[in-house]
């Protein structure tokens, strides 16, 4: 079974879903309200090594995750990383195999088991065959590694290197909200890798996960699309009349998705490779004023971003 699959690989591109993390020894770094990922220290489980602290990290180098637009003490965190390289290989190095993961954790906070257990698992989800689902990252790694031997011995031929490197950070945070954004980068022996984008919203005032159902009004669904489609024509330079077609899309229709970031300045919907549009044309990004969509917010959602609709 495990032999078709690795052949399968070969032949086809290869789509991991939405990871999450990296190795068996964790790091922490204590944060400010500023830079919640800022003085991190990674401890790397294959061999001594002097481990680069760069934003492969987990922080984010969005200007937007400050919050600088909520009063109140920001959550801190730590920088868990995990992280292995197949035999000890320099992961910098080109043909090396390499398994990276980097996430954060949440240190204090009334919700924090809540949080960190969510995120953990999201982490955990970075890598999985035949949908299973490990418990620990120590079972996760060893698997990677074994699939890779095996693929190695079933396909010989096939480009020599696998990767997996998975981040999430904070894209933008108050003193009661954070969006994560995670990226996941692999490479599995296919036609080609494959880059993931996905964002996570979380109220921290209970510690729930918010989907486009818990930020708009009642019956939002027809004038998101509507206003989501508009965005799109002007990025394409698309006339009204044209086909979205035209513009790279699988279909004639664009509509929301639950894969959005909350930022400072409006709401961003993101659509990764093959969701609406073929590999080639690569991560669609449609950014929403809350302007654009103030008619359709909840009241709730100001109050918790601090939006001024006015200014």
């Amino acid at each position: 079974m495990r032999k078709i699959f690795y052949v399968t690989l070969v032949l086809f591109s290869f789509s991991l879903a939405a990871c999450t993390r990296e190795s068996s020894k964790t790091s922490e770094n204590k944060n400010t309200p500023e830079n919640p990922q800022k003085n991190q220290e990674q401890v790397n489980t294959n061999t001594p090594s002097t481990e680069k602290k760069t934003p492969e990290s987990g922080q984010n180098s969005s200007n937007e995750s400050s919050g600088e637009n909520n009063n109140g003490d920001f959550p801190k965190f730590t920088q868990k990383v995990y992280k292995k390289s197949y035999k000890g290989c320099d992961e910098t190095k080109e043909d090396c195999t390499n398994f990276q993961v980097y996430y954060p954790e949440m240190s204090d906070g009334k919700y924090k088991d809540k949080v960190n257990s969510l995120v953990k698992d999201m982490a955990l989800s970075c890598y999985s065959v035949e949908d299973t689902h490990y418990s620990d990252f120590d079972k996760l790694i060893a698997a990677f590694m074994k699939d890779y031997e095996d693929f190695r011995k079933d396909v010989p031929d096939a480009p020599a290197v696998w990767y997996l490197k998975d981040t999430t950070g904070a894209k933008y945070m108050t003193s009661d909200f954070i969006c994560l954004e995670n990226t996941s980068e692999t490479y599995l022996g296919g036609a080609h890798g494959s880059y993931n984008v996905a964002y996570t919203n979380i109220d921290l005032r209970n510690g729930n996960v918010l989907k486009t159902k818990d930020i708009f009004k009642k019956g939002y669904e027809g004038l998101l699309n509507k206003v989501i489609e508009k965005k799109f024509r002007e990025q394409m330079k698309l006339k009204p009349n044209e086909s979205l077609t035209e513009g790279g899309l699988f279909d004639n229709r664009i509509g929301f998705n639950d894969n959005f970031a909350l930022t400072k300045n409006g709401v961003e919907f993101l659509y990764n490779q093959y969701e609406i549009a073929p590999y080639a044309v690569g991560v669609i990004e449609i950014k929403l004023s809350y302007w654009d969509i103030s008619a359709i917010l909840t009241d709730d959602t100001i109050k918790l971003l601090n939006i001024k609709l006015n200014d």
